[in-house]
């Protein structure tokens, strides 16, 4: 988390932040299935830290809808063909940058499992048969190897659905549009068992429609400053009453508008011109928190089991200072050149 994570890109500074801040949250929000001598049950669930790391996804889900859409957004006002020459590079991207990290880890947390090492993941022992295994390594199931990785079955849902634009902005449309009604019926009851179907898919079209609006919407500095003030409220209400449900998600989304309407008024910036240590540090705990969100389950796992639970102050900032240190190395040896590789690929075709 600092200036040595240097990148020629140009970063949005303050969704990095708001990236990093939201996986230190769940980080934090899973410390309470460790002090309970790593079980997982009701009055767990209704802790004020555990919901707010579910609300922290919630940020996530508006941010991945957010950055896809700036990522791409003059792409997809190209001509129809060079628009569709875009579609196989923005796979091979998104390959490299998903796959590779939670394969190492979800083979990590897969092999402490198989030793008996306590673990609250009671996802990997739904994996009854190597169909199982295949579908959860290659996220075609919220059941995966590695509990906090079935956000990215949602993720990828998602990315198929925007992939669509480059072929035409009426198949797009159309896309979304079908996913947004399918999820509204499955959340009345008209649909059931249906897990890729989840009212959380609006958080993603909400980061996606914030992009489209964000030069029709000018804020004044009281009306940023209000926004930010007024972002915790609705936030916090779904930490303390959750659920999938129209209510709880039209507070939550709510409170993540709130959060980047404002923020989304600032430019994204090279990292030569950052001239605070808040931005740099605000870039760097951005750059690992991909790592961070899917690493700090496996290193906390070995850590209960060599420390036993957090109980004191100093095993719980360890419990956190040490997925942070993982995380930092991962990003360096691991997901950044790996994720480099995938957009110097890309460019190829």
């Amino acid at each position: 988390m600092n200036a040595g994570l240097s990148s020629a890109k140009p970063k949005w500074i303050s969704l990095q932040l708001v990236r990093g801040i939201a996986a230190l949250a769940v980080v934090i929000s899973h410390l309470p299935y460790w002090i309970n001598a790593a079980t997982c049950d009701e009055e767990i669930e209704k802790t004020f830290v555990v919901r707010m790391g579910g609300v922290a996804v919630f940020v996530f889900f508006c941010l991945s809808g957010i950055v896809i859409s700036l990522a791409h957004e003059k792409e997809l006002h190209l001509s129809t063909v060079k628009k569709r020459s875009k579609f196989l590079p923005f796979w091979i991207k998104r390959f490299f940058r998903i796959y590779p990290v939670f394969w190492l880890l979800a083979a990590i947390n897969l092999l402490f499992f198989s030793w008996g090492w306590a673990t609250p993941d009671s996802f990997v022992s739904s994996l009854h048969s190597a169909t199982d295994l295949i579908k959860g390594f290659l996220l075609l199931s919220t059941q995966t190897p590695l509990a906090p990785a079935w956000s990215l079955f949602h993720e990828l849902l998602f990315y198929c659905v925007f992939s669509l634009f480059f072929f035409s902005r009426r198949l797009g449309f159309l896309a979304a549009g079908g996913w947004l009604g399918l999820t509204l019926l499955a959340a009345i009851g008209a649909l059931r068992d249906r897990p890729s179907l989840s009212l959380w898919h609006l958080y993603f079209l909400a980061g996606a429609i914030l992009v489209l609006l964000r030069f029709r919407i000018r804020l004044s500095p009281l009306q940023r400053r209000l926004c930010l003030a007024s972002f915790w409220m609705p936030l916090t209400f779904v930490a303390l009453y959750p659920g999938e449900s129209l209510p709880a998600i039209g507070f939550g989304l709510t409170g993540v508008i709130l959060l980047f309407l404002p923020l989304l008024e600032h430019r994204d910036m090279p990292e030569s011109t950052y001239n605070s240590p808040w931005q740099r540090f605000g870039s760097g705990l951005g750059d690992i928190s991909y790592s961070l969100y899917l690493g700090h389950f496996p290193v906390q796992t070995l850590l209960y089991h060599f420390m036993g639970p957090p109980g004191e102050i100093w095993k719980m900032a360890l419990y956190v200072a040490a997925p942070i240190t993982v995380a930092l190395f991962l990003y360096k040896t691991l997901e950044r050149p790996v994720t480099d590789y995938g957009r110097r690929l890309s460019g190829s075709f």
